[in-house]
């Protein structure tokens, strides 16, 4: 929210040079940004893909449309910049990276078309996601179907994708096995558990009681 104040401060001082012609005095890249310099002294920073939409060059004035059209564009170059930060620091899901630009002061249109173009660009993924940390998990912390289902729902993945995602992981498939083996013996190893503790501790995973009960019994406890 501080990083949209400050900007919108410096288009409120702008607002005021709006009465009178304003041109472009440069136009620079900057990086993998290409940065505008109008002949006020404001500078705005915009995506390479934007500076060719924009049917503006270093002469001649440019209208009231455009220069509503280039703040846009600007604040669009810079939730793009701050979710690239973010994607680089943890994996997101779309939801989840829509919910931290919205902490930063994005608009709803400035994430929608942000997200839109990282989803086009492949660089947000959320059946990628989902699959990761469904492998993820199932090595660390293995838990059900039901469970892993219920938690990439809440990470904004879609009921449809984690159903998909999960399909594989049925009660009679070798991963399933695996990844109930791998809980039981977690527990197991953990000191001053006993049966009914083990037996809770799975059950909350999501685990069948049935198998539980099973493995408790053939490893004698």
């Amino acid at each position: 929210m501080k990083e949209r104040n400050m900007v919108e401060r410096e288009r409120e001082e702008d607002s005021s040079s709006r009465n009178v012609n304003i041109s472009v005095s440069q136009i620079k890249e900057r990086g993998t940004f290409i940065e505008i310099i109008l002949s006020n002294s404001s500078s705005f920073f915009i995506l390479p893909e934007d500076a060719r939409s924009l049917d503006i060059s270093s002469a001649g004035d440019i209208s009231e449309s455009d220069l509503e059209k280039l703040e846009y564009l600007d604040m669009v170059c810079r939730a793009y910049s701050k979710a690239l930060d973010i994607l680089a620091f943890a994996p997101s899901t779309g939801f989840m990276l829509k919910q931290k630009l919205i902490k930063r002061g994005f608009s709803g249109v400035e994430i929608k078309t942000v997200i839109e173009r990282l989803t086009d660009k492949k660089i947000l993924d959320d059946r990628q996601y989902a699959e990761n940390w469904v492998s993820s998990k199932l090595l660390r912390n293995p838990q059900s179907p039901l469970m892993l289902k219920a938690a990439l729902m809440r990470k904004g993945i879609s009921r449809v994708l984690a159903e998909d995602v999960l399909k594989g992981l049925t009660p009679d498939s070798e991963a399933y096995i695996e990844a109930f083996e791998k809980a039981f013996n977690k527990q197991v190893r953990r000191s001053g558990k006993t049966p009914e503790k083990i037996r809770i501790s799975l059950v909350r995973k999501g685990y069948p009681l049935s198998l539980i009960n099973k493995y408790l019994d053939d490893n004698n406890y």
